[in-house]
């Protein structure tokens, strides 16, 4: 037999901004909510991160609905904090990180996607 062509499946972290769905709903302020979103997502992205050093996934990303929200919404998504987390999750996956607290130039996070909702009935995220 011949060889089979490689299938790469992007693994997405869905709408992550949900995390902080109960504490927007509870009045929390926004820094709060947005640190546990974020703080969740990195967790999410160290699990990720973890799959591509061990080869078994290729590259992942995040789906959001938050991404396109005003950023004075409970449940915004800054991409800023999606970049910081893959960041931060390198750094912990693969133990090195450079004094300002981003990893080395020889090691790239393997985060690739940010799917942004496209709806022309939905314009609010």
């Amino acid at each position: 037999g011949g060889s089979q062509p490689a299938i790469n499946l992007v693994h997405m972290a869905h709408n992550p901004e949900a995390q902080g769905a109960k504490l927007a709903g509870s009045g929390a302020p926004l820094d709060e909510i947005r640190a546990v979103v974020k703080e969740r997502l990195t967790d999410a992205f160290i699990g990720l991160e973890t799959g591509k050093a061990e080869g078994l996934i290729s590259s992942y990303g995040v789906c959001s609905n938050g991404l396109s929200l005003p950023t004075s919404h409970p449940l915004h998504l800054p991409w800023m904090d999606v970049l910081v987390a893959a960041s931060d999750a390198v750094g912990y996956v693969h133990g090195a990180e450079t004094i300002d607290g981003t990893p080395p130039d020889d090691v790239v996070a393997g985060i690739s996607t940010l799917q942004l909702p496209a709806n022309l009935l939905e314009t609010n995220g």
